[in-house]
């Protein structure tokens, strides 16, 4: 839906263990865009956020580093929350969201380097 770009901060008080995410170029539902920002939800509280993509020259795509802010302490019974993303795209001038997700962290959304990985579902 189309808005102005949002100014997601973490949630106060999230000061535990992090899961690092990277979120590439293929993982996103539409061009990316130096001014774009994406921000992870748990429980619809803002858990990280991740400002300006960098383009990684290894690898030759864009990404976001998205460190997400208490996944741990948020699982039921061993379970991982379900994360929601937030994508705005500077170019759409729109927010996307995804379906919320069970993810334990440290892997990539998009591709790997065999081509393979976790696409989000957009909204």
């Amino acid at each position: 839906f189309k808005c102005e770009r949002p100014e997601w901060t973490v949630a106060d008080g999230i000061t535990f263990d992090n899961m690092p995410v990277i979120i590439d170029e293929y993982a996103l539902p539409c061009a990316i865009d130096r001014n774009d920002i994406i921000a992870g939800f748990i429980n619809g509280k803002c858990r990280g956020v991740a400002i300006q993509p960098r383009y990684d020259e290894g690898e030759g795509y864009w990404r976001f580093n998205l460190p997400i802010y208490g996944v741990a302490a948020d699982g039921n019974s061993g379970n991982a929350p379900k994360v929601e993303l937030r994508y705005y795209s500077a170019l759409q001038r729109g927010m996307y969201v995804s379906e919320p997700f069970a993810y334990s962290g440290g892997s990539i959304l998009g591709r790997n380097l065999k081509g393979q990985g976790y696409r989000p579902v957009w909204k």
